[in-house]
C-alpha cells in the first residue's frame, strides 16, 4: 500500500514531503484500526458466529472499495540495446 501511495503523489506531481505525509496517514490510520478495531468488535458482536458474519460483510464491502482506486498510469520500458562482442 505504501508503493501505491508513492506512485500515486508521483502521478499527481507532488513532492517528498507529500509522499512522507500521505505514508505517514497510512500508518497513522492502520494504527488506529487494530485499536478500535477489537474495541468496537466487543461491543457489536456476543459470539463467534455474528464475528465471522461481520468480518465476511466487511471483507465484502472493503473489496468493492478496491474497484474504485486509481488506476495506475503504464509506463512504457526504456529499450535495451545489447552490445555486440568485437
Amino acid at each position: 500500500a505504501k508503493a501505491l501511495f508513492s506512485d500515486y503523489i508521483d502521478e499527481q506531481g507532488g513532492n517528498e514531503a507529500d509522499k512522507a505525509g500521505a505514508v505517514g496517514q497510512l500508518g497513522m490510520a492502520i494504527g488506529l484500526s487494530f485499536m478500535a478495531g477489537p474495541l468496537l468488535g466487543s461491543f457489536i458482536v456476543s459470539d463467534y458466529r455474528e464475528a465471522i458474519y461481520l468480518s465476511a460483510f466487511v471483507t465484502a464491502v472493503s473489496s468493492v472499495f478496491l474497484l474504485f482506486l486509481p488506476k495506475p498510469a503504464i509506463r512504457p520500458l526504456p529499450a535495451v540495446t545489447i552490445a555486440k562482442p568485437a
